[in-house]
């Protein structure tokens, strides 16, 4: 089950996930796309505080993670002591491995070379990424290509 914005069900539906909507109401609508299964789990990629919606659910509280939590990892993942470089290489290993095996697809929504830095962090502002942005130091190309996204938002 995944929330968002009606604009993203269908994809969200090509990628196996049942499409919940954002906004009052939300428990219910993930009860009933549950089917009387138990939540479990909850993880807030967004940061909009859904802390109480994974209450509500009856999610433990060591279930739940935010956006929050991702921060604190990813900072820890850049002290440059040993044991901390030694623990980031070893969570790279065990990712590429997965990555190896097809556990996960990793989807980027925009590379940008290192001197549109801007331009990325504008778009990660906007909140509507699907993927990952990137930021590429020696990008092969700096052509651009028009991103569905993108084409979405300029029509009328």
């Amino acid at each position: 089950i995944g929330t968002c914005g009606s604009r993203n069900f269908d994809y969200l539906r090509q990628i196996g996930i049942t499409p919940v909507e954002y906004g009052p109401g939300i428990v219910e609508r993930i009860e009933k796309a549950a089917r009387g299964a138990r939540v479990t789990a909850y993880i807030d990629n967004f940061g909009k505080e859904t802390e109480d919606v994974a209450g509500a659910l009856g999610v433990p509280a060591e279930r739940y993670r935010s956006s929050e939590d991702r921060r604190d990892v990813e900072l820890a993942l850049l002290r440059d002591d040993p044991d901390s470089v030694a623990h980031g290489t070893e969570r790279l290993r065990h990712i590429t491995r997965l990555a190896g095996i097809g556990a996960f697809r990793l989807l980027v929504s925009g590379l940008y070379p290192i001197e549109d830095i801007v331009e990325a962090y504008e778009d990660l502002h906007k909140l509507h990424s699907r993927g990952k942005v990137v930021l590429a130091a020696h990008p092969v190309t700096t052509a651009r290509t028009l991103r569905a996204r993108e084409l979405h938002e300029s029509m009328p």
